[in-house]
């Protein structure tokens, strides 16, 4: 079960004055692409674990040692989590997008703020570990409609700052055999799994088979049962991807409601 509980306020002033963005007129010309997540609190366990099990905290990228997992070594954590580990521990509401020339960081703030204030602080009671296809994550254990309205108002609400995406881009996005329906999708929104394709979900690991798949999902659900328990989200987190192609940072939280 998940719920909405009371809400924040927060201003955009003081989130122009933080992000080091060109004093809030342009965005910054080190980075490639933007995404908006769910990133816990650094100082929960949730993120605690996820950080580490990851590999790094996401806002200063601070390498950090992965948690003991009974049956692994450090070795096979790092393998299993070089790929999430480069976007950070997060779930994500809108996807990475590359964003439109010109665009201001105060338009950009103000549009998401106004997005944010329709949305309270949101619960998440129980979550649990399991195999997604080919990857583990961390999902809720049971639906969540109001994320699901919060991502998709996100999705919608912020598209008229993404640039469309690359034929290359679609391409990569096609190898994974999309449904016709995922297709039409990503032909409007850029990514297949928004809207009612989409899930919440923290990626613990890239893709294996089995039987590694099943093995891992079961020592997380173990290792992580001291953090699956309530989580409450108060804030959305805007990532973003250096051109050098270095991971992507946590570059500023926004408050949901207002």
């Amino acid at each position: 079960m998940c719920a909405f509980i009371n809400l924040s306020i927060g201003t955009r002033a003081s989130f122009c004055a933080e992000w080091s963005m060109d004093n809030c007129t342009a965005f910054d010309s080190d980075f490639a692409r933007y995404a908006v997540y769910f990133a816990p609190d650094a100082q929960s366990p949730l993120a605690r674990f996820g950080n580490a099990w990851l590999g790094r905290d996401p806002q200063g990228d601070e390498q950090l040692t992965p948690p003991k997992l009974n049956g692994y070594d450090v070795a096979e954590i790092s393998a299993f989590t070089k790929v999430p580990a480069r976007y950070g521990f997060h779930a994500t509401l809108k996807p990475p997008f590359y964003i439109k020339k010109d665009t201001s960081v105060a338009t950009f703030s103000d549009t998401l703020l106004a997005i944010l204030r329709r949305f309270s602080h949101v619960r998440v009671d129980r979550w649990q570990v399991r195999a997604l296809e080919n990857f583990v994550a961390l999902v809720p254990a049971a639906p969540c409609p109001e994320i699901d309205t919060l991502a998709a108002a996100l999705v919608e609400g912020l598209d008229d700052f993404r640039m469309q995406p690359t034929t290359e881009e679609l391409a990569r996005r096609r190898r994974n055999d999309l449904t016709p329906h995922q297709e039409a999708l990503l032909e409007k929104w850029g990514y297949p799994y928004v809207m009612d394709a989409f899930r919440l979900h923290f990626t613990l690991s890239g893709p294996l088979p089995e039987p590694q798949l099943s093995a891992l999902e079961s020592a997380l659900q173990a290792r992580m049962a001291e953090v699956l328990g309530a989580y409450t989200f108060s804030d959305i987190a805007v990532f973003g991807e250096p051109k050098s192609g270095r991971n992507f940072k946590l570059l500023q939280r926004f408050p949901l409601g207002g």
